[in-house]
């Protein structure tokens, strides 16, 4: 009796069967990582709009006074809280007004990075 070569052994098809396994994972580890990415920017995009749009606001009707105040906008279907600072600088015409904007209420009164800083330069109102 002799045997043809017809078809694949059982150690080539596990072989085969190993490696198809280890590209899927590797394509759904891949495709998880950016869907996690995209979510992020998502997200900081939506705190930069926050945070310009703080700054427009001041632009438009004058920094608040020396100090801090604090908020919360809706954007996106998200809120997100946000603390404003206005500081004096070297130049007696000029404060800096800082926005900071974070996803969690939680986070303004921990030492948390905010999603955003964003500082302006504005001609101060006296």
């Amino acid at each position: 009796m002799s045997r043809g070569s017809s078809g694949f052994t059982l150690l080539e098809v596990l072989v085969a069967l190993a490696i198809i396994a280890l590209a899927l994972g590797a394509i759904l580890q891949l495709a998880t990582q950016s869907a996690r990415t995209s979510t992020h920017l998502r997200d900081k995009t939506a705190a930069l709009y926050v945070a310009t749009n703080l700054s427009a606001e001041v632009e438009l009707f004058g920094p608040p006074a020396s100090g801090e105040r604090r908020g919360t906008t809706r954007m996106l279907g998200h809120t997100w809280h946000w603390v404003q600072s206005t500081e004096q600088t070297a130049e007696p015409t000029m404060v800096r007004v800082t926005t900071r904007v974070f996803d969690q209420e939680s986070a303004l009164l921990s030492e948390d990075a905010p999603h955003v800083e964003l500082s302006s330069y504005i001609r101060s109102p006296s």
